[in-house]
């Protein structure tokens, strides 16, 4: 399976917001930021989040909306990586803090996400 998931695993001040900005810039990146951030708007648009998750964004809490995406990021990667199509490549950031590990070492298992690390020295 062509991988069309890239997650940039890094932590605050690193450039990452630049990073993901010029890999969209060139090539074929779909840059979609800090969708699993509970503190920040998540970038799925509630099309998508209903047709992931089968309910629509209003009828759920902020809390509720960020323990659902965050407990099934899989899910949601797979979905936006599905429906960017074989020619795109969907890049999300993560910070340590948006999921946890757990949850973190399935992503970095499955056979359908890339990933690198960026950090400041």
């Amino acid at each position: 399976m062509k991988k069309r998931i890239l997650l940039m695993i890094s932590r605050p001040r690193t450039g990452s917001s630049y990073a993901g900005e010029l890999l969209s810039k060139s090539g074929p990146f779909d840059y979609r930021g800090e969708i699993f951030n509970s503190q920040a708007p998540y970038n799925l648009k509630p099309a998508e989040f209903a047709e992931i998750f089968g309910c629509a964004m209003n009828s759920m809490s902020a809390r509720e909306q960020a323990t659902l995406v965050r407990e099934n990021a899989l899910k949601v990667l797979s979905y936006l990586g599905a429906k960017a199509g074989e020619q795109r490549v969907v890049v999300v950031k993560l910070f340590e803090n948006h999921l946890s590990h757990a949850v973190l070492a399935t992503l970095v298992a499955s056979a359908e996400v890339a990933c690198f690390a960026l950090d400041r020295a």
